[in-house]
């Protein structure tokens, strides 16, 4: 009688590769995020709205490119207020609108389908 986890199975080491490409990918994914939003935090650092590019958190993020962009895009929604001032908008803007500003540096996005308002940001920058 054999083992299920005899290794010399052709479909046993299918499983075995499976579980652990998963397990590696999830785990590499939740530090992406951490690291991510370690980076957003320095970039809400700033006082003015113009400046959130030109800081060290965002020029990170930027120089990453697109790979970045589908765990920085977790952080469109997070509301939380920062102390970056908008001086086209006249308010604080939030973490979710620093992220957005970042990503749109990355690869370009329509705005009006994300928030519904038309050139939200592009004021700002």
């Amino acid at each position: 009688m054999t083992s299920f986890f005899y290794l010399g199975s052709e479909m046993t080491k299918r499983i075995i590769f499976t579980l652990l490409a998963t397990l590696t990918f999830n785990i590499g994914f939740a530090q992406m995020k951490n690291d991510i939003a370690a980076l957003l935090a320095a970039a809400c650092k700033v006082k003015n709205s113009k400046d959130i590019t030109a800081g060290k958190g965002a020029k990170i993020l930027i120089a990453e490119g697109s790979s970045v962009l589908p765990a920085l895009s977790l952080f469109f929604s997070d509301t939380t207020l920062t102390e970056v001032n908008s001086g086209c908008q006249g308010r604080i803007l939030n973490k979710g609108e620093i992220a957005m500003i970042i990503a749109d540096r990355i690869e370009m996005m329509p705005y009006s389908t994300l928030t519904g308002i038309q050139k939200l940001l592009y004021g700002i920058l």
